[in-house]
């Protein structure tokens, strides 16, 4: 730890059900069922909103969650976010704590975790924060009836996965991350993929 120091808690302890359910999920029958362990961080209201009617975040947490979440992301080999979060929010995904990063890096690790857009028309602008923003791998999963035009104008920025016909097929993304050695998934996307993921559903 040369020149670094973690304060607790910026870095969990992996609980026994976490672990025993990360290990299960790429445990299953051969390499065409393997998939990461997923998990959802999600801000919510009293009244159950995670966002404004107009579909804007709005500030839910405090400090002390941001910096959980940020530990939560540096913990992850990737963030996954619906192409309706980039386009309200525009976020970059990226670690923000410089030591966390530092943590990345002597782990061997990019600084950030992969970058993942499920974005069934390639609709992501190139300008996208996540995908000029801070070190690290971008990808972005498209559907087959995307428009080849903007679909080779993102290949320019990312790598740009073909998962599906109509909607990117989630359980084929599932499985293409895994092969790809993401491990553990971290979703931040917003209700409609969410509920996508919950149910299985293409998206």
């Amino acid at each position: 730890m040369s020149g670094v120091r973690l304060n607790a808690p910026m870095l969990r302890r992996e609980t026994a059900a976490e672990g025993k359910m990360r290990r299960e999920s790429g445990s299953l029958g051969g390499e065409e069922w393997k998939k990461p362990f997923v998990f959802i961080n999600v801000a919510m209201s009293a009244d159950g909103k995670i966002a404004t009617k107009e579909r804007r975040q709005t500030r839910i947490s405090g400090e002390e969650d941001f910096k959980r979440v940020d530990a939560l992301r540096a913990e992850s080999d990737a963030i996954l976010v619906g192409v309706g979060t980039v386009l309200a929010d525009n976020p970059s995904l990226t670690v923000k704590s410089d030591a966390l990063r530092k943590w990345r890096k002597m782990q061997g690790k990019d600084e950030n975790p992969m970058r993942v857009v499920v974005d069934s028309k390639a609709r992501t602008p190139e300008n996208a924060d996540f995908l000029v923003k801070g070190e690290g791998k971008r990808l972005i999963a498209v559907a087959e009836n995307a428009p080849a035009e903007r679909v080779e104008r993102l290949r320019r920025k990312a790598e740009v996965l073909v998962c599906g016909v109509e909607r990117v097929n989630l359980r084929s993304l599932m499985r293409e991350l895994w092969r790809r050695g993401v491990r553990k998934l971290m979703v931040e996307g917003g209700a409609t993929l969410n509920w996508s993921l919950t149910l299985g559903r293409s998206r």
